[in-house]
């Protein structure tokens, strides 16, 4: 495997605008964060979408809440995404997000229970992320 950062400098690449993670717990920032921190600093404008599962980091011996501070730390905000109501809403708190999501395993018929989808947005981006109302 290569970290992100290896990857864009072999090829040439100086930032991108858009990051999706899903990796079953594997984003924690001593994993896939860690690999693309220099990006993350070098892109000014991107948008990370990525599954936030505590239980799947905390498996990877990472921290949940790990996780979300060095976002923050890299200048992001979060905004949750309720497929459900089709819409995104701010999370001012990430203690409270962890809370409602923490220890839950794929069970049952819920899936959507056990992990949070985000969007992660560098403070400071001159546009908003704004939910499509169809």
């Amino acid at each position: 495997m290569i970290d992100l950062d290896h990857l864009l400098a072999e090829n040439g690449i100086d930032e991108v605008q858009l990051i999706k993670m899903d990796i079953q717990g594997a984003e924690g920032e001593g994993l896939a964060l860690r690999g693309m921190l220099e990006t993350l600093a070098k892109s000014p404008e991107i948008v990370i979408f990525t599954e936030f599962w505590p239980w799947g980091i905390e498996e990877t011996g990472e921290s949940a809440a790990g996780f979300l501070r060095e976002l923050m730390r890299a200048g992001f905000r979060f905004k949750a995404i309720d497929e459900n109501k089709r819409q995104l809403t701010d999370v001012p708190d990430i203690e409270q997000l962890i809370a409602r999501h923490d220890k839950l395993q794929y069970a049952g018929t819920d899936f959507r229970r056990s992990h949070a989808n985000l969007i992660c947005i560098k403070d400071g981006m001159n546009h908003e992320v704004q939910s499509d109302q169809r």
